[in-house]
C-alpha cells in the first residue's frame, strides 16, 4: 500500500529530481557495467556495410529535405564514425559527398531505434 503522507511524497519527489538532474548533467552514466552515453569510435568504417548504408541514408534524407533549396549531394563514402548508446544508437558520421563537381565533408547524425525499427537523420551539416 502506497504511503500518502505529503512529507514522504515530497521527499521522494525531491530525491528523484536530484538523481535525474545528476544523471542528465553527466555525459555518461554506468548501467549494468557499461557506459550509457559514451561515444566510441567505429573501427574500419570503409569496410562496414552497415555504416556505409547509414551514410547513404543520410545523403538520401538530406536531399529529400532540400525541396529545391540547394544543390543535391551525391554519396561517396563514410570516412569516420562514432557510436553512442542512447535509447537506441546514435551515429556520428563523417560523410564525403560531392556537391556538383566539388567533394565536401559533412557531419551526419543518425539515430537508430531498434525497438521501433526506425532510423532518423538528426542533422547533416558541412564541415568547414
Amino acid at each position: 500500500m502506497a504511503n500518502s503522507n505529503p512529507r514522504v511524497l515530497l521527499c521522494t519527489t525531491l530525491t528523484l529530481s536530484i538523481l535525474f538532474a545528476i544523471a542528465a548533467s553527466s555525459s555518461t552514466v554506468r548501467l549494468g557495467g557499461g557506459l550509457f552515453g559514451e561515444r566510441t569510435d567505429v573501427k574500419d568504417v570503409k569496410h562496414k556495410k552497415e555504416i556505409q548504408d547509414l551514410g547513404r541514408f543520410s545523403v538520401t534524407e538530406y536531399n529529400a529535405n532540400l525541396a529545391g533549396r540547394g544543390l543535391r549531394v551525391s554519396f561517396v563514402e563514410v570516412v569516420a564514425a562514432q557510436r553512442q548508446v542512447v535509447s537506441g544508437f546514435m551515429y556520428y558520421l563523417t560523410v564525403v559527398a560531392t556537391e556538383g563537381s566539388v567533394s565536401k565533408r559533412f557531419q551526419a547524425v543518425v539515430v537508430l531505434e531498434a525497438s521501433l525499427k526506425s532510423k532518423e537523420l538528426v542533422s547533416f551539416d558541412p564541415i568547414e
